[in-house]
């Protein structure tokens, strides 16, 4: 469904000045964080897919914390 909107602001920009660019732009990052929304809801409503997430985030967390090898 998405991709059909986009496809579809894409085609009415193609005919338009740049303001309707603007818009179309802004509309479609508005879509890409509901769609961010949607999902990050889901996981903090999900208590396994959280302490998944969690997990997941300490490990990479960490990763930056590592010593750097020498060479």
């Amino acid at each position: 469904m998405f991709c059909l909107q986009r496809r579809a602001i894409l085609l009415f920009v193609a005919e338009r000045p740049a303001k309707t660019v603007d818009l179309a732009n802004a509309a479609d990052e508005q879509a890409m964080l509901d769609e961010i929304e949607g999902r990050a809801s889901k996981i903090a409503c999900d208590p396994q897919a959280l302490a998944a997430y969690r997990a997941e985030s300490d490990e990479i967390e960490a990763g930056f914390g590592a010593p750097i090898p020498e060479w």
